[in-house]
């Protein structure tokens, strides 16, 4: 399962994304946060999502559900007639992972309560300084 999130402190105002891979069992395999610099919340939400769905497909995943708690991403994701405006590039990459051949995906909608891991990773990827960290081990604390 991968559970992503974006994070954006105003309209559009300093963003990040995160996102965390729990195997079967639900137990931590892979994690990321990101700083998006300044963008919509909804941008962050999308760009979040990529990051997961590449570092998904990097590790061979065979199957996969894909939980978020922003309806509006999922249903773009899912409507081949949306177009994307300015989100259009992060959309189309994230189609063209989702139709692979090579893996089964599934994208659901999680209420806010159960996308809190992703939602901490975001706003630790809001606060960082690196553009994109690679979690080996859940995170302790934000970076200072």
């Amino acid at each position: 399962v991968l559970n992503s999130d974006g994070a954006a402190r105003g309209t559009p105002g300093i963003a990040g994304g995160g996102g965390i891979i729990r195997d079967n069992r639900g137990l931590f395999q892979r994690a990321f946060s990101a700083n998006f610099g300044v963008c919509s919340a909804y941008k962050a939400e999308l760009k979040a999502v990529a990051i997961g769905l590449d570092m998904a497909h990097g590790m061979a995943i065979k199957k996969l559900v894909i939980q978020m708690d922003n309806k509006a991403c999922i249903e773009v994701l899912n409507n081949p007639d949306y177009q994307g405006g300015e989100c259009f590039h992060i959309i189309n990459h994230c189609r063209k992972l989702l139709a692979l051949n090579s893996w089964e995906v599934k994208l659901t909608h999680c209420y806010r309560e159960g996308n809190r891991v992703a939602d901490k990773l975001a706003n630790i990827g809001v606060a960082q300084s690196d553009l994109l960290i690679f979690h080996q081990s859940p995170p302790t604390s934000p970076p200072a």
